[in-house]
Order: C-alpha cells, then sequence, then structure tokens
C-alpha cells in the first residue's frame, strides 16, 4: 500500500516556487503529480512524490530550506511553541 497524504501541504507551494524562481506547473508534472493537488486541499496524494517534489524544488532553486518556507507560510504552525 502506498502512503498518502492530504494536498494541503501543498497549500503554499505555488507561492513558495514562485518567489525562488520556480515554475511550480512544470515541478508538479517532474515530480508526477496532478496539477489540481495546489487547488484541492483533500486529493490525497502519494508522499513519495511530495517528498521527490520538495526535494527537487530545493535542488533546482538553490534553496535548501525550501520545504521550511513552505511549511512557514501557513498555519500550520499554530499552537503553543515549546
Amino acid at each position: 500500500m502506498i502512503p498518502l497524504i492530504r494536498s494541503a501541504c501543498l497549500t503554499h507551494y505555488a507561492e513558495v516556487a514562485r518567489s525562488v524562481g520556480l515554475d511550480p506547473e512544470l515541478m508538479l508534472k517532474k515530480a508526477k503529480l496532478p496539477l489540481t493537488a495546489i487547488e484541492r486541499p483533500d486529493m490525497r496524494i502519494a508522499v513519495t512524490a511530495v517528498r521527490r517534489l520538495f526535494e527537487m524544488s530545493a535542488t533546482e532553486s538553490g534553496c535548501a530550506t525550501f520545504g521550511l518556507k513552505v511549511a512557514g507560510r501557513g498555519d500550520n504552525l499554530k499552537g503553543p511553541r515549546l
């Protein structure tokens, strides 16, 4: 069974990708993810494809903290900070 994740993890992907000079649609295609994944947060997508997308994005943009930038843009950091 292939591990899946909600495409909500890509909510801010396009914005961050553009900010570092990447074409988000091209990157999704390279990672073999459907373009609708960034529009439909409840779509189930393969974890391996998301990992591939983030790794390729970091490499091609030269931004080693690419994944952190995507995570930092969302509200997914709410809650108590330790």
